[in-house]
């Protein structure tokens, strides 16, 4: 299946809440309760305290609907709960400073802050954020 927000094919992960539906996909869900503060479900508007983050979203639902708490690695101030540490780690990612210059993809490195890449991006490939267009921005960085 397809995300109903970004329409990626076949995304790596689904997120499910209390309300079972699962046509949402990781990273948008990620990116409305951490960027746009939305804590509801994108399909039916409940309100959902936890959202599960995995590619087994039946698993979930399930335990849901058994009255059973959603069981695995916890982000509990944006709600998140993940099938197992490296989708914590997958989601954990999608907030780092990465340069994404082909150069640089294969080191990986990390900055600790936005002006860190914002001078890297300057000093080593003369490029440069418009400042207007970081400033509110409702997805990633990366995106």
């Amino acid at each position: 299946s397809s995300c109903l927000i970004c329409c990626q094919d076949r995304p790596r992960y689904a997120a499910v809440g209390s309300c079972g539906h699962t046509e949402v996909c990781w990273i948008c869900a990620v990116r409305l309760r951490a960027i746009v503060k939305d804590f509801r479900c994108p399909v039916c508007k409940e309100e959902l305290n936890e959202i599960y983050l995995g590619n087994d979203p039946n698993k979930a639902l399930k335990e849901l609907n058994k009255g059973q708490p959603l069981k695995g690695p916890k982000e509990p101030k944006l709600g998140l709960v993940f099938a197992s540490e490296s989708v914590k780690e997958d989601v954990e990612r999608l907030f780092d400073y990465r340069c994404w210059h082909q150069r640089c993809l294969q080191n990986k490195e990390c900055f600790p802050t936005i002006e860190a890449l914002q001078r890297h991006l300057e000093t080593e490939h003369g490029r440069q954020f418009c400042p207007t267009c970081l400033q509110g921005r409702k997805v990633f960085l990366f995106e």
